[in-house]
């Protein structure tokens, strides 16, 4: 099997076809054949040919050795990554022994298992070992990675937790395995050194927007939402408000709590929101396809030509109302049925012109936290949810007026993004959205 020559020999001499008889007999010359190609591709590997010199990824030894080390702690668990009966029994043979020196905690003289890095003798053996690490590492990719690798790791935690924490923490392995091998708390890493991803993202914190928009959401978790069992309108919104403290997380490598004021959201909601979403996902395994949505919007992100600076327009509308004069220029022409007291319409519309154009919560307006909170602003909630019921006909009074607000939210939007005075002439969009309509019929 390949050691330190560079020779590229098609194999090292070793009698493969002669395993120990208490190894379960001899190989098969499948088994051989699977052995001298895996031969092949390390060697490949070492010596560096053109074909896979591309790839940038300096830790694929160390992988493969820490993958061993995993199969054999949590013995006999990984069996299925062996093709064959007569390999695993190979491989049997020297792990038994090993998980049943594991098991017996007490006797175990303190560091016995320190010695478990180094190769075992006989090449077969070995071969075996690495035909089953690669089968686990397989692709590398992290979703199915950590579907192989977790159990593994979560049995070997079982048996020696300091053994394998130093195994996964000290052995120079790549971010992905280390990744797929982290236990999880509410989805949190239990190691910080983790909570990054394993490369550097382009996007700003600045550039986050606090509540992830409605097209966002429907893009990227298409697949996932048939997924969680019993979903509710509740699991939609805990993702949204999730999502951008993740991509906070991408970028920091810091905890949710300690990325959401950087957001304009309070450390002990985000805290509560990683709570919630643990205990709607991880009992049904569905974390890692959050992440995997997550890391999606953040390449995309990545990817934008122009983002939007949020923290710019959370700043330019911090003391921005929309006036009594521009609600009522706004619902011109609409059902006067639409009538609401003074001052409580032009509240509201401030409310939902605000969450428009900085992508976040409606509670997060300034106009609903203190000091600015009032006895009037405190009945916005339940006036709120009348307006923006999903359910509205598209001729309906309500419909229209939410167009127009979110159209007055499109200009307002712009010139804050162009630090231009936040002025909009709300009677041009009323005209606009009325000629508009006619037009339509």
């Amino acid at each position: 099997m390949p050691g330190r020559s560079r020779r590229t020999g098609p194999s090292c001499g070793a009698r493969l076809d002669e395993a120990p008889s208490r190894a379960g007999g001899k190989l098969t010359g499948t088994d051989v054949n699977l052995l001298l190609s895996l031969q092949r591709r390390l060697l490949e590997r070492i010596t560096g040919l053109p074909r896979l010199t591309t790839s940038s990824d300096h830790s694929f030894f160390a992988d493969l050795i820490t993958a061993t080390q995993l199969i054999k702690l949590s013995w006999p668990l990984g069996r299925q990554l062996l093709p064959s009966a007569s390999l695993a029994g190979i491989v049997d043979a020297h792990a038994a022994p090993i998980a049943a020196l594991i098991a017996d905690r007490g006797s175990r003289p303190r560091g016995q298992l320190l010695g478990l890095r180094n190769p075992p003798a006989g090449a077969a053996l070995c071969g075996a070992l690495l035909l089953a690490a690669e089968n686990l590492l397989g692709d590398r990719e992290l979703t199915s990675l950590r579907s192989r690798a977790l159990p593994l790791a979560r049995e070997a935690f079982s048996r020696d937790r300091i053994y394998t924490g130093l195994l996964l923490k000290n052995s120079g392995i790549s971010p992905v395995l280390s990744r797929a091998t982290t236990r999880r708390i509410h989805g949190g890493q239990t190691r910080a050194s983790l909570r990054a991803a394993s490369h550097t993202h382009r996007y700003l914190l600045d550039e986050i927007p606090p509540f992830l928009p409605r097209a966002w959401f429907d893009q990227y978790f298409l697949t996932l939402l048939p997924k969680i069992p019993s979903y509710t309108s509740t699991v939609e919104r805990t993702l949204r408000r999730a999502t951008p403290l993740r991509l906070a997380e991408l970028i920091t490598g810091t905890t949710w709590g300690a990325c959401a004021p950087a957001l304009g959201l309070k450390g002990g909601n985000s805290r509560r929101t990683l709570k919630t979403l643990g205990h709607q996902l991880n009992p049904v395994n569905l974390w890692p396809a959050f992440e995997e949505s997550v890391d999606r919007i953040a390449y995309d992100l990545d990817g934008m030509e122009k983002r939007v600076n949020y923290a710019k327009r959370r700043q330019s509308l911090e003391e921005w109302r929309l006036t009594e004069s521009e609600w009522m220029q706004l619902r011109y022409n609409i059902s006067s049925k639409l009538i609401i007291e003074k001052g409580i319409g032009a509240s509201l519309g401030t409310v939902l012109v605000w969450s428009e154009v900085n992508e976040a919560e409606r509670s997060q307006c300034p106009l609903m936290r203190p000091p600015h909170r009032t006895l009037e602003s405190g009945r916005l909630p339940s006036l709120i949810s009348w307006y923006v019921r999903t359910d509205l006909a598209h001729t309906s009074a309500r419909f229209v007026l939410g167009r127009r607000l979110r159209a007055y939210a499109s200009e307002l939007a712009a010139a804050c993004d162009s630090g231009r005075p936040l002025t909009v002439d709300a009677e041009d969009i009323a005209r606009k959205d009325i000629a508009d309509g006619a037009l339509r019929s």
